[in-house]
């Protein structure tokens, strides 16, 4: 429109991207730090759908900004339909921030991109010399070759996958990976209990253990009160009547 190529038009925009992009990483880690526990999880579905739109774009960008090619721009208009998530997940960061976990999809979503890179990264490197190799020892044809030495890579991603997500919920999301192993021989250790008693004191200094309240008290039926079984922290667990009115309203919220 007004003289200038398109490859420095291309770089020149690609700058002012990247400026974007880091302006825009800036504020929502700072208003991330800066939430409670709700607002962080509506800003991570926000991070969510920005990964999702802006890594596949960012990954095309460099490359064309390494060689701009006419053939690269197509496949760019493409790429950019996926910034449709990022309204979506806005919507549901307001609506239904709580509708999935979020940070399951982030730990599973990072291990998928880190192994399809180097999956790929490794069929742009072996995937000629392995079709060549293959060629000239079984006599295939090259295409031939490059497709089942491909459909190997794609089924070794999977497990490769399976692998890495704990890894990366271990690096990122250590809280969770931790209570999810403390659950886990919560469980194991449950199937040892003898009794009702042993069965919810275990209950409740695994509670206490894992979740890290400031308080916790279990109750337990004994004639016509509930008394208290096991007791930590400064809460004060005081004997409760059967018919009073926060045993009732119990019973209600669960029939």
């Amino acid at each position: 429109m007004y003289g200038v190529t398109r490859s420095s038009f291309f770089r020149a925009g690609l700058i002012v991207n990247v400026a974007f992009v880091i302006t825009f990483l800036s504020i929502l880690g700072r208003h991330f730090f800066l939430s409670d526990p709700v607002g962080r999880r509506r800003i991570k579905w926000v991070l969510y759908a920005t990964y999702v739109a802006g890594v596949p774009q960012a990954v095309l960008l460099f490359l064309m900004f390494l060689n701009p090619s006419h053939s690269l721009w197509a496949l760019l208009a493409s790429v950019d339909t996926l910034f449709i998530f990022i309204p979506l997940s806005v919507f549901i960061a307001i609506v239904r921030f709580n509708l999935f976990d979020i940070d399951r999809l982030i730990s599973a979503t990072t291990a998928y991109t880190i192994v399809s890179v180097f999956v790929i990264a490794a069929a742009l490197a072996i995937l000629p010399r392995l079709s060549q190799a293959v060629r000239s020892v079984v006599g295939l044809d090259p295409a031939v070759g490059q497709l089942l030495i491909s459909l190997l890579l794609a089924v070794v991603a999977v497990p490769g996958s399976r692998y890495l997500h704990p890894q990366i919920e271990r690096f990122f999301f250590a809280g969770r990976y931790a209570l999810e192993g403390g659950i886990a021989h919560f469980l194991r250790e449950l199937s040892l209990c003898d009794g009702p008693q042993p069965v919810l004191t275990l209950v409740g200094e695994r509670l206490d253990s894992l979740l890290r309240p400031e308080s916790c008290v279990v109750y337990i039926h004994s004639g016509e009160n509930y008394a208290p079984i096991f007791i930590r922290g400064r809460a004060v667990a005081p004997t409760i009547e059967v018919g009073a009115a926060l045993i009732i309203a119990l019973r209600s919220e669960a029939s």
